[in-house]
């Protein structure tokens, strides 16, 4: 679930990266992913890469596109 209470299914089995960009499984742009976390990069069906530590997310406040701003929270 994302901050909207709706399911978040754009990061699944289907998403690739290309130049950094994580994608959906329709080109759609859902996140980058900085250089350094790529190779250990946790997807949906796998909980641990060996030979690397895992680099997970947390998608349980993850919003993206015209929603981005409803997960801000000021002090």
């Amino acid at each position: 679930m994302n901050c909207n209470g709706d399911s978040l299914v754009d990061f699944d089995d289907f998403a690739y990266l290309d130049g950094g960009w994580m994608k959906g499984r329709h080109g759609e742009l859902l996140f980058w992913v900085p250089s350094h976390h790529r190779q250990e990069l946790l997807w949906p069906r796998n909980t641990t890469v060996i030979g690397v530590p895992g680099a997970g997310l947390d998608m349980s406040h993850f919003v993206h596109g015209s929603s981005w701003h409803k997960c801000y929270k000021s002090n």
